[in-house]
């Protein structure tokens, strides 16, 4: 709180647009016991909600990926024999692992479709391959439709379904809309089961192909490995490491298919290759075997062994580019036909051409791709669609190739023919039996060659597919978390006691907020600048005068307070006089005015309270003073001074002038010559004169006694004066319209051992209203007395 000195000495209030931190502070503090009681029932909550809330647990497990591109490992010539190079992105194998087709070959292997829970009396758990009963279906009347059955064991031998009261026995069949069921025991479970409620939930394949999906997690571990971390979280621990482990189960088991069907195909063209060849083989040396026979040759010898070794290298030459003309023979036609269109064409078979070879791989690697697309979503899919019109577009471009590889051999052949023919014209003596005879026994050892070739070639594409591996390999396998991922015990301990704490901070600024009454000494100075002498406590007694010579309670010492704060205000007057008023009446200006009267007089100056508020008198009713003659008659000529002026004998040095009977005219008698006249004579007379004057709010009885004082003591009652009445008050003080203004918190509630609102020393004047105790007699609230009451009560029957 900023403050100044006024010139009498009293600090000065600087209006504030808020309380201090500390100020705040100290007003919740007096509301401890809400808050633990808040916080306790939040924490209390918490543990209800934790305990019977199902645990959440995260499954998680690592799956590597391997990259076939990177050379230089043992398995670099096999996966040259399996034709196949996969460049495995990891965006792409999450896309894969996440697929509705793989999915469902996961739920279908653990058959997810059928789920089982156990119905408790607060929660329902699922007992995943622990259920003491299964579900038998014996007809379905719609595959695609979810349903549930609710199974009531009755006994050991019968059993409820849904809401139906009839009994069936265990094996026994029963329909239902959905279809025909049988209900079986568990015997591994059955005997030991706990609930005799069971729900049974049974959904389409892809349904539950979707519920993995949404709930499983797939990332990379970090941006530099190829490895990926694979999550569930689930309530059902053993559920979630199946669904884990059998995911990555069936991923490496399809990334094997995909590897099989390149080279199963590849088999299958050989295979159908040999066969035919075999038969042409057949052929060929039969027809050698028949012309030997016909013939009788058994052994021909060269007439011209020089040009037939030239001869002989020109047919090796020739056989080679035969073998190879034959294959790309083979080719075309195997791509020109309508059902291979979408199948993949054997890489290497001997065609050497380059642009051929790159052709041929990416047609390859488009038909892969169309395959898992296929695999994936649907043959009408525009991706799809796109792979075939690649497909299309190369399949076209091979079949060019090929024809000019094949023109290229037959060029070669027809040249080494040519140079043949030169020298058949040195080889015309050589028999034509023989020629004959070595022209069959050359289309022998070409046929014979290719078949060879592809015997070759068949046996490597067996060890292929016997020797398959998958691109992936599992590094960690399904493990539990720890500890729950939720709910998270901490964090809603952490939650409760904030949300203990705030629901009170809350209540508590919104009654601040609403309420329109004076509270405390702050209330009074952050609106107005007018110094405060002090505050007096509640009292419960009925009597006014609490303030007596041996009175040692804790608002007689409140008053001595205040008395001594107004000695700045009286400075040297030597017979003040002091105006006590109000805003409204109820304030409790006459019980103030009456004890600050007494308080004075305690110091041995005689002090005496003119009873002012002529319209409603309290002080002489209060201390039981009769009132018959006052100040009303002085002022009419009734009376004389010492007719008026009464004595308190409880107080000594006290005296009161009652108002006496109410005048018709209040505010004219108060502007009557006679009452300047009064005030100077008892200034004579005594020491200290206070006026309880008629509230401000109401009359203009106060301003017109106002004249006459030398200070002015304002009341301001807790929880009684509105607060925007404290902008009069400061008004009132800024305008000097009353002497020596300073102001009096009255009223003021006790709680929490100290008085409302209030903290250690006020001011700096005196002793503080919140601590002190031992100093003053404490006052018997109603609430002791009925506590002490109840105690000695019981003590007079425990004596009984």
């Amino acid at each position: 709180m900023q403050t100044d000195m006024h010139e009498n000495g009293l600090p000065e209030n600087k209006p504030l647009n808020e309380k201090s931190l500390n100020d705040r502070l100290w007003s919740y503090l007096r509301y401890l016991p809400f808050f633990i009681l808040s916080v306790g029932l939040s924490l209390l909550v918490s543990f209800t909600y934790l305990r019977y809330s199902t645990p959440i647990y995260n499954v998680s497990a690592s799956l590597l990926i391997k990259d076939d591109n990177k050379g230089g490992g043992p398995n670099e010539k096999l996966a040259e024999m399996m034709f196949f190079s996969e460049n495995s992105n990891l965006s792409n194998e999450t896309e894969i692992l996440r697929s509705q087709a793989l999915m469902e070959r996961v739920a279908g292997s653990l058959d997810l479709q059928t789920s089982y829970y156990a119905i408790g009396k607060i929660k329902t758990a699922n007992i995943y391959k622990e259920s003491p009963i299964l579900l038998q279906i014996e007809k379905l009347k719609d595959s695609s439709k979810a349903f549930s059955l609710k199974i009531t064991v009755v006994n050991n031998d019968q059993l409820t379904v849904n809401e139906d009261k009839k009994a069936f026995n265990f094996n026994e069949s029963f329909r239902t809309s959905s279809g025909t069921f049988r209900i079986i025991k568990n015997e591994r479970y059955f005997s030991s089961r706990v609930f005799n409620e069971y729900n049974i939930l049974r959904v389409p394949l892809e349904a539950a192909a979707n519920q993995i999906v949404g709930s499983i997690k797939i990332r990379p571990v970090n941006a530099t490995a190829s490895v990926l971390d694979l999550s569930i979280t689930t309530d059902n621990t053993r559920l979630g490491q199946d669904i884990i482990n059998r995911l990555m189960l069936e991923y490496n088991t399809i990334t094997i298919e995909d590897k099989n069907q390149i080279a199963q195909s590849t088999y299958n063209f050989i295979d159908n290759r040999i066969r035919l060849l075999s038969s042409e083989l057949g052929d060929v040396e039969k027809d050698l075997e028949d012309y030997k026979r016909e013939n009788q040759i058994f052994n021909l010898e060269g007439q011209s062994d020089l040009y037939i070794s030239k001869i002989t290298e020109l047919e090796k030459v020739s056989n080679e580019n035969q073998v190879k003309l034959q294959i790309a023979k083979m080719v075309e036609e195997y791509v020109k036909e309508e059902r291979n269109i979408y199948r993949l064409v054997p890489s290497t078979l001997g065609i050497e051409d380059p642009t051929f070879m790159t052709l041929v791989a990416g047609f390859n690697q488009l038909v892969a791709e169309r395959e898992k697309k296929v695999r994936e979503t649907t043959p009408e899919n525009f991706l799809v669609k796109e792979l075939e019109n690649k497909i299309a577009q190369t399949r076209s471009k091979m079949l060019e190739s090929v024809k000019n590889v094949i023109r290229s051999y037959e060029l070669v052949i027809g040249g080494l023919v040519q140079q043949r023919s030169s020298i058949r014209g040195d080889v015309r003596k050589v028999p034509g039996k023989e020629k004959q005879l070595r022209g069959i026994a050359r289309q022998q050892g070409i046929k014979e060659n290719l078949y060879l070739y592809l015997l070759q070639k068949r046996e490597e594409t067996a060890i292929t597919l016997a020797s398959t591996i998958s691109n992936s390999r599992v590094v960690d396998h399904a493990r539990i978390s720890k500890t729950p991922v939720s709910p998270n015990r901490r964090s809603i301990y952490l939650i409760a006691i904030l949300i203990g704490t705030l629901i009170p901070l809350l209540l508590i600024y919104l009654k601040d907020l609403f309420n329109d009454k004076v509270e405390t000494l702050d209330d009074i100075s952050n609106v107005t600048n007018i110094p405060v002498i002090g505050n007096v406590g509640h009292s419960n007694k009925k009597e006014m005068l609490v303030v007596t010579k041996l009175s040692r309670n804790i608002i007689a010492e409140q008053f001595r307070i205040i008395r001594t704060n107004l000695q700045y205000f009286l400075k040297k007057d030597l017979n003040p006089v002091i105006l006590v008023t109000s805003s409204f009446s109820g304030e409790g200006k006459s019980f103030a005015c009456t004890n600050l009267g007494a308080v004075m007089a305690l110091t041995g100056k005689k002090t005496i309270i003119l009873e002012l508020d002529i319209r409603k008198p309290k002080i002489a009713s209060g201390l039981g003073l009769a009132r018959s003659v006052g100040i009303s008659n002085y002022l009419v000529g009734n009376a004389g001074i010492e007719d008026i002026i009464i004595p308190v004998e409880s107080i000594e040095n006290l005296f009161v002038a009652p108002c006496g009977p109410i005048p018709p005219n209040p505010a004219e008698l108060l502007l009557d010559s006679r009452l300047p006249e009064l005030i100077n004579i008892l200034k004579e007379r005594f020491d200290i004169i206070l006026i309880d004057s008629a509230p401000i709010g109401l009359v203009s009885d106060a301003i017109e006694l106002g004249k006459h004082s030398t200070c002015t003591v304002y009341i301001v009652r807790q929880r009684y004066t509105f607060k925007k009445q404290l902008k009069l008050i400061d008004e009132i003080y800024k305008q000097k319209r009353f002497p020596g203004m300073s102001a009096l918190l009255n009223d003021v509630k006790v709680s929490n051992g100290g008085y409302y609102g209030y903290r250690g020393y006020g001011y700096g004047y005196g002793y503080g209203y919140g601590y002190g105790h031992g100093y003053y007699e404490e006052e018997e609230s109603n609430s002791k007395k009925v506590k002490k009451g109840i105690k000695n009560l019981f003590k007079r029957k425990s004596r009984s």
